[in-house]
């Protein structure tokens, strides 16, 4: 059951990638739907930003399913509702999955079975453990440490008798089965087409790519017996037996695959035949992070590199120091780019091998799905598209943005400006001395001018005035406010400008909503969110447990006065008149050692 709640994790990030909430379309009307959560609850809102389900009430919910259903966790049971919370499966089971082949695991008096879309209990409960369904119509069961295959009528179809058993979510062919260390294939009926011989099937869970699950059984199976490998084509025929390659990968979408004979790299095709000779010190697919293998290949050869397209056919020569995959925006379509190295200059090839960029730039940036990039030429930076025309001279000391921001930053000699990434006009003119997008507000930031700090937003507006020594952006653990330093004292400012702690210490601490530790001239005191002394500033330290690691609100406050400890409450009230040195040591020694 561990592997349904990580795919059922993996369904909710790839749904809500990067934020909390995510939309789904209710197929019956031209409403909308997104998922709000706080800490502890989950709800729905419509695209009227009217509240459908409240927050409070379910401590998990699911996006809404193509039949309109919704998974939901109430308390600690499990079921199904709708968008108007009727309950269509209800809250009875201790483990609920979404549903596979209309069937969905479910877990009751510690047994798992599977159930409907109307409740009814399809399979019973008597499994130890179980997972979906797959295209092939099975899914695994486990009773008493032991594993196998059932139908969607519960009927064994491999018995329940392996120490392991696993297929492919792909593939409705083969499944697999592991005993005694050993692995066996078998047809989706249940019979067994191979001894227990392989030591690894590639494709299993244990090497699974989620990232390249089309490639895999793409004409050809690969198998290892020791550190040995086998191809096997659909009829599980022998097309390279064990000794003939001494390192192999999988059968691309294209019906590739990247072979390695003695010391030397080439690739055959789905049939088995060498396309490529086996005469380069290294062939290698690219690949992206989050994203696994492409398609087209690197080949290493005299130790210099050229590219093959996704049919194993040269589309440069074998010259570069190094690519770099790319994609680029071409009028409405997305194209695949290689940013080429040669020597310490770069340029652009395109997926078609053509230099659409020389290799003649200090720098080039990846495009990133955009239709130009920032590149660097005689010392200076410019933007410019791949196929060479300039948005932007050369003629800035830097360029600064990324794939997730919306606008430019630009340097020209010592100042600053900002312009828009698509439309490439002013959003702040080149006057400032330094200047950050506020971590928490894409329409706000932190700039320098005059050598004083403040905070703008997109329209000019000042949230924070050009006062301050130093603003601090994003802090880890720390409050929401920013710290702010002022002719060398401390504060801190909210958001929207508002002073929460004027700047008049010398250092502040802020590591809870309870209290914030102070000091000043020396000694150090207390005082809460609304700027009132509770510990007057007059002690030689002050120490507490960090609630974030305790899992607990501050409580206790440890004093020193005089060389002696003493302890407090959070209101300043003495509730241990003596702490050993001791009990100091254990607790804080490390942060005391430090200071």
């Amino acid at each position: 059951m561990k592997q349904i709640c990580i795919i059922l994790i993996i369904l909710t990030i790839l749904t809500s990638c990067y934020t909390q909430s995510e939309k789904s379309n209710n197929r019956r009307n031209s409403i909308s739907y997104e998922r709000i959560s706080d800490d502890n609850s989950w709800g729905f809102i419509d695209n009227y930003g009217d509240t459908i389900i409240p927050l409070g009430k379910y401590k998990f919910l699911n996006p809404i399913d193509e039949e309109g259903m919704i998974f939901a966790q109430l308390e600690e049971k499990c079921g199904y509702i709708d968008i108007k919370q009727n309950i269509l499966i209800p809250f009875e089971y201790d483990d609920l999955s979404v549903f596979s082949e209309d069937l969905a695991p479910a877990k009751k008096n510690g047994k798992y079975g599977f159930i409907d879309r109307k409740g009814e209990v399809i399979i019973p409960f008597q499994y130890d453990e179980e997972r979906y369904f797959y295209k092939s119509g099975l899914s695994e069961a486990s009773k008493a440490g032991k594993w196998g295959f059932i139908n969607k009528k519960g009927e064994q179809v491999v018995p329940i008798q392996y120490s392991q058993v696993d297929c492919h979510k792909m593939e409705t062919e083969f499944i697999f089965a592991f005993d005694k260390n050993k692995w066996a294939i078998f047809n989706n009926k249940g019979k067994q087409l191979t001894d227990f011989i392989y030591d690894e099937i590639y494709g299993t869970s244990n090497n699974f790519d989620y990232f390249n699950e089309k490639y895999l059984f793409n004409g050809l199976l690969l198998v290892r017996k020791g550190d040995q490998y086998r191809y096997l084509n659909r009829n599980l025929q022998i097309v390279a037996d064990f000794g003939y390659f001494t390192k192999a990968e999988p059968i691309t979408e294209y019906g590739f695959a990247i072979v390695k004979k003695e010391n030397y790299y080439g690739i055959i095709d789905s049939m088995g035949k060498i396309v490529i000779p086996c005469e380069y010190s290294l062939i290698e697919h690219p690949r992206g992070p989050y994203q696994g293998f492409y398609d087209e290949f690197y080949a290493k050869k005299d130790g210099r590199y050229g590219i093959l397209n996704e049919k194993s056919e040269f589309i440069s020569d074998i010259s570069y120091d190094s690519f770099e995959r790319d994609y680029c925006r071409l009028k409405d379509s997305i194209q695949a780019v290689f940013i080429a190295k040669k020597g310490n200059r770069f340029g652009v090839i395109n997926k078609v091998g053509k230099v659409t960029l020389p290799v003649e730039f200090e720098e080039i940036n990846l495009f990133e799905g955009n239709s130009f990039t920032i590149a660097k030429r005689g010392g200076l930076y410019g933007l410019i598209n791949s196929n060479g025309d300039i948005k932007l001279p050369f003629e800035y000391k830097n360029i600064i943005s990324n794939k997730d921001w919306d606008y430019i930053i630009l340097q020209k000699d010592k100042f600053y400006g900002v312009i828009d990434k698509q439309s490439l006009k002013e959003i702040f003119p080149m006057e400032y001395e330094e200047i950050e997008q506020c971590f928490y507000d894409e329409n706000n930031f932190i700039a320098k001018k005059n050598s004083r700090y403040g905070i703008i937003t997109r329209t000019k507006k000042i949230i924070i005035p050009f006062e301050y020594d130093k603003i601090s952006n994003w802090v880890e653990y720390g409050p929401k406010e920013h710290f702010v330093i002022k002719d060398g004292k401390e504060g801190l400012i909210s958001r929207e400008g508002k002073i929460v702690i004027p700047t008049v210490y010398d250092k502040i601490f802020v590591d809870n909503d309870i209290l914030i530790k102070v000091r000043k001239n020396g000694v150090y005191g207390t005082i809460n969110w609304k700027n009132e002394i509770v510990h007057p500033i007059q002690y030689e330290q002050i120490l507490w447990e960090w609630p974030y690691l305790t899992d607990r609100a501050l409580d206790t406050v440890y004093v020193e006065k005089s060389g002696k400890y003493f302890a407090t409450d959070i209101t300043g009230k003495v509730i241990i008149e003596s702490i050993s040195n001791k009990l100091i040591n254990d607790k804080f020694g490390y942060k005391l050692r430090k200071n």
